[in-house]
C-alpha cells in the first residue's frame, strides 16, 4: 500500500543492545504452572528501534547462555506491544516468552522434575534480570501487518498459545493507544486457544467496548475447533464483507483448521473467499500465503 515498513534496521553483524526494564502492569513472569513459565519481558531501546504491530524481533543469546554454537543463530519472537510500547513513550517493546520445564529421568530410572529447559534461547530470556542487556536484530515480518486506517473494518483474530502476542500488539494500538481519540468504530472478534494470558486486558476491552469487542478463550485446539464451528455462521457472514480482515497466529495447523471448519459448511466457498482475501491483502497468516 506504499507504506514504508521498518525492516532489518539491525543485523547480526550490527545488532542493537536493548535493556530489560520493569513493566508495572505485567511483571516479568506473567504466569507459571508445574510445566511451563510465561514471561512478559519489556526491553528499552531508547527510541532507536522502529517497528509496526505484527512484526518480530530477533534475539542473539550471549555466548554464556550455552556452549552450543548453534545458539549464535537468531531466534525470532513476535512483539507483544504496540509501537508506543507498554510505557506509551515509544521507547520500549515487549516480548512474550514461554519456558518449558522438562521432566528428566535420573540415573536410577525415576522421573524427577528439574529445571532443565528445552529451549535454550527462551531459557536465556526468562533468566534475565532487570538491567541486563539483550542483543537484538530486526524488526522483521510483514505477514501479520494490518492497514493503518481500520475505521469501519471488522477484524477476526484466531490465535493459539504465544500467537496471542501479535494480537495483543494490534489490540493495544487500536483500543488502548487510541482510546481517547475513539477512532476505531469497527468490530473485533478474538478466538484464542491456550493459557489465560493478558486476560485482564481482554476483559477490560470487553467492558469498554461491549458493542465492538468479543473474546472467546478455550483450552486447546479441540475446543478451538468447536468454538469456530459454534460461531461458524456468524464468522462466515463476516468473511464475506470486503471490510473484514482475518489474522491467524500460532501455527500452520490453524490455517488447515479454518479450511476444515468452513469448507465442510460451504464446500469450495472457503477457498474462493480465502483467495479473494489474499488478493486484497485481508488474509494475514504467519505461515505464509
Amino acid at each position: 500500500a506504499g507504506r514504508k515498513i521498518p525492516w532489518n534496521l539491525f543485523s547480526p553483524k550490527v545488532p542493537f543492545r536493548a535493556t530489560l526494564v520493569p513493566n508495572h502492569q505485567h511483571p516479568q513472569m506473567l504466569m507459571s504452572t508445574g510445566d511451563f513459565e510465561i514471561h512478559h519481558l519489556t526491553l528499552s531501546h531508547h527510541g532507536k528501534v522502529k517497528f509496526l504491530e505484527g512484526q518480530s524481533i530477533g534475539v542473539l543469546p550471549t555466548v554464556t547462555a550455552s556452549p552450543n554454537a548453534a545458539l549464535a543463530l537468531v531466534r525470532l519472537y513476535p512483539i507483544a506491544s504496540s509501537r508506543a510500547g507498554d510505557d506509551q513513550r515509544s521507547k520500549t517493546f515487549s516480548l512474550c516468552v514461554k519456558r518449558v520445564l522438562a521432566a528428566k529421568r535420573s540415573a536410577d530410572g525415576v522421573m524427577t522434575r528439574e529445571d532443565e529447559y528445552q529451549a535454550s534461547c527462551s531459557n536465556y530470556l526468562c533468566s534475565l534480570k532487570l538491567g541486563d542487556k539483550v542483543t537484538i536484530t530486526g524488526p522483521m515480518g510483514r505477514e501479520l501487518l494490518l492497514p493503518e486506517d481500520l475505521r469501519g473494518h471488522t477484524l477476526i483474530f484466531v490465535a493459539r498459545d504465544l500467537g496471542l502476542a501479535p494480537v495483543r500488539a494490534h489490540l493495544r494500538r487500536l483500543l488502548h493507544d487510541r482510546k481517547e481519540q475513539g477512532s476505531f468504530d469497527g468490530a473485533i472478534r478474538v478466538v484464542f486457544a491456550g493459557h489465560e494470558m493478558y486476560e485482564d486486558e481482554m476483559n477490560a476491552y470487553e467492558s469498554s467496548y461491549p458493542k465492538n469487542f468479543r473474546y472467546s478463550s478455550v483450552d486447546d485446539l479441540v475446543e478451538l475447533r468447536n468454538q469456530l464451528l459454534k460461531d461458524g455462521e456468524e464468522l462466515w457472514n463476516l468473511l464475506q464483507k470486503p471490510s473484514t480482515h482475518l489474522l491467524i497466529s500460532g501455527g500452520r495447523d490453524l490455517d488447515a483448521m479454518m479450511a476444515e471448519v468452513f469448507q465442510s459448511a460451504n464446500e469450495t466457498g472457503w477457498f474462493q473467499v480465502r483467495r479473494r482475501m489474499q488478493r486484497e491483502q485481508r488474509y494475514h497468516w504467519e505461515g505464509g500465503g
